[in-house]
């Protein structure tokens, strides 16, 4: 989203006043840090004109902001630096943040926290009650001016700091509940020096677009804001959730599985009580609230953003428009997707850990204009998690695709990670769900897309390579996860039907230990040559399974047996393969009794559900 951290009518004098030349390099070089980006040649895209070829790379300014920044900051030893040294610390974190939230980016965004409480940001409207007075002289008006440029700094931190604890699943470094600024006006406003009342952030997430409707503040960045602060909240209640707890966890990380184990066994049933029910119900309402109260020109209507390209000779009657209209358009409707699943995975999460996945279920809130065909939402109507969270990526999709190619030059980076989730649950739905040969040419469709949107942030903001990496092996891993689903499926079954003619399990007898790892493995999943599974003996990939509600994402394995008779199969699997001394793995299950209150663990791998709660990140 374009905003204006500069008055740009009186920008000129503003650094004219600048008397300290280290602080007025920091802050040109941090500027030139993020312009340089821009400086391409109007008629070939790939590369500068011959009078820009020589002028130095945005790395090259940023090297120097750096520099800069960091010998200015030490000349203040029990003093905040002044503002202009804080807004190029601002943009040399947003540079950095953009490129990952590595270890340098996430410390540099503390130090910018800080030295805004330093500056006490956080507090510029503290002393006003309620609706404060319109400036009524000149004066009064340039220092609202003045304070609204400040307010801006803030708001700009505090979305860095959003997206990076975010990204990274930790504690954001702004406290919450002392934030006593004014959300940002319109840049319009700002530049006309006319005076537009606002509003702080409620901490009521409910009441958050009341009050920024009624104070009568229609800025996009405040109205962007509103939204991504319950995309925040909806996080921030995964702490409870797993990928909170085991946020570190590596895939086949044997000492991982067997915390996430213990985990489910105690911490998680505690964790999780009606009060976050309650809490998400909260982030629903709060979300239709908003996505309902957007002024017209935020709300994405499925129209053609053109982010001011001029229309081509092949489609002449394409609309154009101004580019910052369409970037807060798109801005908002994509963070609006990502609170949607934000909120919804948890859900998704519990219906694959307690089975319910497709259970039935009442219907589903408006969130605004949506890309699903209706048929489909009814399809998934019983899957009420995951059906959102599949819906928000088609939506991110469909905007996307009605875009310009060159919509990544206008929209804020930070948004290529909700990109990246959309592709991957594309990915997802590829792999799990049955589709035709016509839904399968879509959803690669849809994959290819977002990738390649990926992969021009990556071209132009050089956000992470690692998104684009781990969506070119992302298929193969739940390729790999899906018949090991399938096979531990087929086992449960096995193992069903071994009980009922007197048997416990599968016999484990001198012959499993004489086998090696390799024969234990087959012998144990049933996938060896010994075996009948017909999923060893055919090279076809195993099918989802359609439980007679329509189709949709099979992530429930148990089909014929009831849920505490699929449990205790699983336990004897387990139990046998540990008499074996079979390496276990991410194939082993977490040991859980019905009679504990705890409804099951309805999925053949743990990694499915770290997929699904942890795909941010």
């Amino acid at each position: 989203m374009a905003f204006s951290l500069f008055h740009e009518p009186s920008f000129g004098d503003k650094i004219q006043t600048v008397k300290n030349s280290l602080h007025l390099k920091a802050l040109m070089a941090s500027m030139f840090s993020i312009s340089a980006r821009f400086n391409i040649s109007p008629d070939d895209e790939s590369s500068p004109t011959s009078s820009m070829s020589n002028w130095p790379s945005h790395a090259h300014f940023h090297h120097l902001a750096k520099g800069f920044i960091d010998q200015a900051l030490d000349e203040f030893d029990d003093e905040p630096p002044p503002i202009c040294v804080t807004q190029a610390l601002v943009l040399c974190t947003f540079y950095e943040l953009a490129r990952g939230v590595r270890g340098h980016a996430w410390r540099l965004l503390g130090t910018c926290v800080r030295v805004a409480y330093e500056q006490r940001l956080h507090l510029i409207d503290s002393m006003a009650p309620g609706p404060t007075k319109p400036p009524s002289t000149l004066s009064e008006l340039l220092k609202w001016s003045e304070m609204e440029e400040r307010r801006r700094v803030w708001w700009v931190i505090w979305q860095m700091d959003a997206f990076a604890s975010t990204v990274r699943k930790s504690p954001a470094a702004i406290d919450q509940a002392i934030n006593e600024t004014y959300l940002p006006v319109s840049d319009d406003a700002w530049f006309q020096t006319k005076y537009q009342s606002s509003c702080f952030l409620d901490p009521i997430p409910t009441e958050r677009s009341k009050k920024l409707l009624k104070s009568g503040n229609n800025s996009d960045m405040a109205w962007f804001v509103v939204v991504n602060s319950i995309m925040r909240d909806a996080q921030v209640l995964a702490r409870g959730n797993i990928n909170g707890a085991l946020s570190d966890l590596m895939p086949g990380d044997d000492a991982g599985f067997h915390s996430l184990k213990y985990y489910f066994h105690g911490h998680f049933r505690k964790a999780q009580s009606s009060e976050d029910g309650r809490q998400l119900s909260v982030l629903i309402r709060a979300l239709q609230q908003t996505v309902a109260a957007l002024p017209g020109r935020l709300s994405y209507q499925g129209g053609y953003l053109s982010f001011g390209d001029v229309p081509s000779a092949d489609n002449p009657a394409q609309p154009r428009s101004e580019p910052r209209e369409d970037s807060a358009q798109h801005a908002v409707f994509l963070m609006s997707q990502l609170a949607r699943f934000m909120i919804y995975h948890h859900l998704a999460f519990g219906e694959i850990l307690l089975g319910t996945i497709f259970s039935e279920s009442g219907g589903s809130p408006s969130f605004g204009w949506s890309a699903t065909p209706r048929s489909e939402r009814e399809r998934l109507s019983n899957s009420e998690g995951l059906r959102n969270c599949l819906e928000a990526s088609d939506n991110i999709y469909a905007v996307i695709s009605r875009s310009s190619e060159r919509h990544v030059e206008w929209t804020n980076p930070f948004l290529a990670s909700t990109v990246w989730l959309a592709a991957s649950l594309q990915i997802l739905r590829k792999v799990f769900a049955p589709a035709t040969r016509g839904d399968l040419s879509e959803q690669e469709s849809k994959i290819d897309v977002l990738s390649g949107v990926c992969q021009r942030y990556t071209d132009f903001w050089d956000t992470p390579r690692s998104l684009l990496q781990n969506l070119d092996t992302l298929e193969d891993r739940l390729l790999k996860k899906k018949t090991e689903m399938a096979a531990m499926e087929a086992q449960s079954v096995s193992c069903f039907e071994s009980r009922n003619t007197g048997q416990r399990g599968f016999p484990v007898a001198a012959d499993v230990s004489g086998r090696n790892h390799v024969e234990n493995f087959q012998f144990a999943t049933g996938m060896g040559p010994e075996s009948n599974n017909p999923l060893a003996q055919s090279p076809v990939e195993p099918q989802p399974v359609d439980r007679g509600h329509g189709g949709g994402l099979s992530l429930s394995p148990y089909t014929s047996m009831g849920r505490e008779d699929w449990i205790d199969s699983r336990r004897d699997i387990l139990d046998n393969m540990e008499a074996a001394n079979y390496p276990t793995g991410n194939l082993e299950m977490p040991y859980f009794s019905p009679s504990e209150g705890f409804a099951g663990f309805p999925e053949a791998d743990q990694e499915l559900s770290l997929f699904i709660s942890t795909l941010v990140g």
